[in-house]
């Protein structure tokens, strides 16, 4: 998927952790800008760490959470290695529903996405969400955001929600009808023979084409 983009664009990483998906889309593309959002202190420092290991000057990180409103919430933290997933705004309830006992919280401030263009901050081109269960909230601060052209695509984790978030995406012009979600290998396999109810899904905006697809005549 991300070797799909464009030379030039602006990628939001929505729920970075440590920045798998921030550093490989700031190799491929140096001319691009990225957005890496990561609220839980511990993931931000090794994700700052990677960011200057990397000699990256392309991403801009960003210490707080996207989310339905802009204000503060609370971040209730499950795990405090470096690395980890699962800590949770607003409530300590895992991607499974189940209250946690959090080890750690604090406030943190949260932004619409709709919100983030009052920083000064070019609009997204692409979109990643992974936020173990808060995807929802995510996307409904998004609405704006989904209409404009210039929003391509959107890779999104789903843990709960799933047909109210699928919903959202078909009324802004978006389709699940692409390749990307059709490959063999697709983690969608080995999560439904695992059990695991989470499911990574892309949502193109009808129409788009992206580099690879001009290149090889396929419809994205």
């Amino acid at each position: 998927w991300i070797e799909s983009f464009d030379e030039y664009n602006v990628f939001f990483d929505v729920g970075a952790n440590v920045g798998v998906y921030s550093l490989y889309a700031a190799y491929l593309y140096p001319k691009s800008r990225i957005y890496a959002f990561e609220p839980v202190y511990t993931n931000y420092m090794r994700l700052l760490e990677n960011i200057n290991l990397n000699l990256f000057d392309n991403i801009i990180a960003m210490p707080f959470a996207l989310s339905n409103q802009t204000g503060v919430s609370m971040m209730f933290i499950n795990d405090s290695e470096a690395g980890k997933s699962g800590s949770q705004i607003e409530n300590p309830i895992n991607d499974r529903g189940e209250i946690f006992q959090p080890i750690d919280k604090y406030p943190i401030s949260t932004f619409r996405i709709d919100d983030f263009k009052f920083f000064n901050a070019f609009e997204p081109n692409h979109i990643k969400i992974d936020v173990d269960g808060n995807e929802v909230l995510i996307v409904s601060g998004m609405i704006e955001t989904l209409k404009k052209s210039c929003l391509k695509s959107v890779l999104i984790e789903i843990n709960t929600h799933r047909e109210r978030i699928i919903e959202m995406f078909i009324k802004a012009g978006f389709t699940m009808d692409n390749r990307f979600n059709q490959i063999k290998n697709h983690s969608r396999v080995r999560r439904q023979r695992e059990g695991i109810q989470a499911e990574n899904i892309i949502f193109m905006r009808k129409g788009c084409l992206t580099a690879k697809d001009v290149k090889s005549g396929i419809m994205g």
